[in-house]
């Protein structure tokens, strides 16, 4: 379940499966790729879609970062 707050209002979410492996991921620092590797170790046909359009229509993305290699 996620829960966002976007106008302050809290909303509850389901989240697909590996959607919880993925946003722990991410709120530990990982990158999206590391992150997304995470979930699908968790469930192999995990789908980042779903996942993704909830945290940012959520407004649950707060930071972004940009890493140069």
């Amino acid at each position: 379940m996620l829960i966002t707050r976007p106008g302050f209002d809290p909303v509850a979410q389901p989240l697909p499966k590996g959607g919880a492996a993925f946003i722990a991921a991410l709120s530990e620092g990982q990158t999206l790729g590391a992150a997304h590797e995470r979930a699908t170790q968790e469930t192999p046909d995990f789908d980042l879609g779903p996942v993704f359009a909830l945290l940012l229509s959520g407004a649950a993305l707060t930071d972004l970062h940009h890493e140069e290699n």
